[in-house]
């Protein structure tokens, strides 16, 4: 990738979604499963944000989230944050969605997100299997070098 000596903004806005329901896995991402939410372009990708919000009745559980750089293997824990217990059987009381915390990035406006490097893949996961279905979203959007 060039060096930039110009501002760079993102360029095609995108939306990452996924399911988790058995797709659990450990801190140190060896132990079980995670389910890809999307891979970078050839260009890099920011993060902008990424929440959660149950299906239905739901337990306590944890989403991780976990990156695979471009051309290896291992999993790294990047970030995790606590999804709280949701009861909503008779579909009248909305289920909040929970908002993962992003590191502070420096564009050239200031805000928060995740900078991926060309290639680079994330993933989601459980810390422990549910019964119900939790839906992750992450908005973001691709850079696009000519």
């Amino acid at each position: 990738m060039a060096i930039n000596k110009a501002a760079i903004f993102v360029e095609k806005p995108q939306l990452w979604t996924a399911s988790l329901t058995s797709q659990a896995l450990t801190r140190d991402g060896v132990t079980g499963s995670g389910v890809l939410l999307g891979t970078a372009s050839e260009s890099g990708f920011l993060v902008y944000s990424v929440w959660a919000i149950p299906a239905g009745d739901f337990t306590a559980n944890v989403l991780r989230l976990f990156r695979i750089v471009a051309g290896g293997t291992a999993k790294d824990l990047l970030l995790e944050t606590s999804i709280a217990a949701a009861a909503s059987t008779n579909n009248t009381t909305a289920i909040a969605r929970t908002a993962m915390q992003l590191p502070d990035v420096l564009t050239p406006t200031g805000s928060f997100g995740l900078l991926l490097s060309p290639g680079d893949q994330l993933y989601v996961a459980l810390g422990t299997a549910s019964g119900v279905a939790l839906r992750v979203v992450l908005h973001g959007g691709q850079y696009q070098f000519s």
